[in-house]
């Protein structure tokens, strides 16, 4: 299955933002990715534009490549449940 969705930051940070562009849909996400054991910061307005909302996982070496692979998983399921893949790039940009 295809990631497909807008990743921004820097590659020597920690820090993964990935955007969600819809902002009603972002407290549902926030409760999927809680309930699945994924711990993620969302920010949304007032703290970025109405429309750039999104979502940030902070990496750790303490993750293990199969926790990396299950979350990614899950991101791609959500994706598709909300629709939220936006990216025509076909490559996942953590391969």
């Amino acid at each position: 299955p295809l990631f497909r969705s807008i990743v921004y930051g820097n590659f020597d940070s920690p820090v993964i933002p990935i955007m969600i562009y819809q902002p009603g849909k972002l407290p549902y996400l926030s409760r999927i990715l809680l309930k699945r054991q994924i711990a993620v910061v969302v920010v949304g307005f007032p703290a970025t534009p109405i429309v750039e909302t999104r979502v940030r996982f902070c990496m750790s070496s303490a993750l293990t490549r199969e926790m990396l692979d299950e979350a990614l998983a899950v991101l791609v399921e959500l994706g598709d449940l909300l629709l939220l893949k936006q990216s025509a790039k076909r490559e996942c940009p953590f391969d």
